[in-house]
């Protein structure tokens, strides 16, 4: 699972949901001490997307 992720692979397990990377481009981001712009480096972040299934599971008791 680690070489997949770390090739960039998204990875599925049927019925419970996926994992895959997202890159993150670089960009400006405001900084409130300094009242300036501050540039934040490109990186990727590693998510996870749950299956419908698994989302009304832990949303059930939500809304009781």
């Amino acid at each position: 699972m680690a070489e997949a992720v770390r090739h960039g692979e998204e990875i599925t397990f049927s019925g419970f949901g996926k994992f895959k990377v997202k890159a993150k481009p670089q960009r400006k981001s405001a900084s409130s001490p300094t009242a300036g712009n501050i540039k934040l480096k490109a990186s990727k972040q590693f998510l996870f997307q749950p299956r419908n299934l698994i989302l009304d599971l832990l949303n059930s008791d939500v809304a009781k």
